[in-house]
């Protein structure tokens, strides 16, 4: 996916304001997990593959289970030292 973020940074001189810089931040391309999830989905409609709904999304639902075990881990250690 492609987005484009455009900042315009305004400084105040005397009694006018100017745009005095401008940064574009440019994220482009697809990342391996999302292809992969791209092509599951196709081949689990036209039927190539006959696995499990979960299966076909295990490529987006597998980093949110890292993160999810990451900040219970967080948690706990927190919980711990106080």
């Amino acid at each position: 996916m492609y987005t484009n973020i455009t900042i315009f940074a305004l400084i105040k001189r005397q009694t006018k304001m100017k745009v005095t810089e401008r940064i574009t931040v440019s994220s482009g391309g697809v990342n391996f997990l999302e292809v992969l999830l791209i092509v599951f989905v196709v081949l689990k409609l036209c039927k190539v593959i006959n696995w499990s709904w979960w299966w076909v999304f295990s490529p987006a639902l597998i980093p949110l289970a890292l993160i999810a075990i990451l900040m219970t881990f967080t948690f706990i250690i927190r919980s711990l030292s106080k």
